[in-house]
């Protein structure tokens, strides 16, 4: 990797749970979504850095209503628009949506190394993929295991992939670690108190700022975990529970294959190219 700290290119996707559970958020993380999305166009404009956002919403669908967009020439949708794509309905795809979503983003980074120009890719420069995942419940409508997930997202952090988990009714921490996510960068928030998610909402802006200035990650710390979290002793203990055992999941999951790109990569992004199927699966 290059010894250079500002990265060539960010790809980010986040990820959001729009099962029917999450209407205990009262709406807060709508709003808060839409602070993280400005916050990504402002960090985008200030560092000249080529970014790519998308936007993935699931419940026991998926969901893609913002798919590579550059935030510095493209709109932001409002707190309005953000609404109607987070309504809460249905139940929870979490682990086909994540082991999606880190393909895409594993494949969008490869492409974009493949087809820089000789002299450039010589220097290794740093290309960020960072996945952010806000969920509120565990999967119950998956073709794939945690097993598989966790697999998966070893995969990619050992790539050099970045990952954030935002989780309520939940130890974020102990279910991330089963994941595969880094417990460093898993925070647990109480979903039905305003400043609380307030504060889990900024420890997720400032874990994904310096992954995208390509900065050393400063762990979530404690201050944040009990700003987040501040019923901890109300939450559901999970500290014994192996995901593995769900009953819903199915153990051994079909073969997922990766939709290859022809992208045109020099010293700009195609993104027309890059752009996948929005269409609702």
């Amino acid at each position: 990797m290059s010894n250079t700290i500002q990265p060539h290119a960010v790809f980010k996707h986040i990820i959001v749970d729009r099962s029917g559970s999450m209407s205990s958020f009262q709406g807060k993380h709508i709003d808060m979504c839409h602070r993280l999305l400005m916050e990504t166009q402002e960090e985008a404009e200030k560092s000249g850095v080529k970014t790519l956002i998308s936007l993935t919403t699931f419940d026991d669908r998926i969901n893609y209503p913002m798919d590579l967009l550059d935030p510095t020439v493209e709109e932001m949708p409002d707190q309005s628009q953000l609404r109607k794509m987070l309504y809460p309905r249905g139940s929870t795809r979490f682990n086909d949506t994540l082991i999606e979503e880190l393909e895409k983003l594993e494949s969008h980074a490869d492409y974009c190394r493949k087809t820089l120009p000789l002299a450039l890719r010589r220097l290794d420069p740093l290309i960020v993929t960072i996945v952010i995942a806000i969920t509120d419940g565990y999967d119950n409508v998956s073709d794939n295991s945690t097993e598989t997930c966790r697999n998966m997202m070893n995969a990619y952090r050992k790539n050099g992939g970045k990952a954030i988990l935002m989780a309520a009714n939940m130890d974020a921490e102990i279910v991330g670690s089963n994941y595969g996510f880094n417990s460093d960068r898993c925070i647990t928030v109480h979903n039905s108190n305003e400043e609380a998610i307030e504060s889990g909402f900024r420890s997720i802006g400032r874990l994904q700022r310096e992954m995208t200035l390509g900065l050393e990650v400063t762990p979530i710390t404690h201050i944040e975990r009990v700003s987040s979290c501040p019923m901890a002793n109300h939450q559901i203990g999970f500290a014994n529970v192996d995901l593995q055992t769900v009953p819903t999941l199915v153990m051994q999951p079909p073969v997922l294959t990766r939709q290859h790109h022809a992208l045109a990569w020099n010293d700009t992004i195609d993104t027309e190219q890059l752009q996948d199927n929005q269409a609702e699966i």
